[in-house]
């Protein structure tokens, strides 16, 4: 099975199934190093702080994760 298999293949399957094969792949990448160097810049860190403060600030000011992540697939 090919790449072009594989991505015609993902959308058949449960959310479950996809979230198991996201999950091992991001497993295998770790335990490959794959992520080594991508760690968020200065800018990026700043960003990240300023949005963790904004919603600590206000816990309900923010958007669900299966909000999130439809909005991620729509993309």
């Amino acid at each position: 099975m090919n790449k072009s298999d594989v991505l015609k293949c993902l959308p058949r399957l449960s959310s479950h199934d996809r979230l198991e094969i996201f999950s091992f792949l991001c497993t295998f990448e770790e335990e490959k190093n794959l992520f080594v160097g991508s760690v968020p810049t200065v800018e990026e860190k700043q960003l990240l702080d300023r949005e963790l403060e904004a919603y600590q600030k206000d816990l309900d000011d923010g958007v669900p994760w299966n909000e999130v992540m439809v909005s991620l697939l729509k993309k």
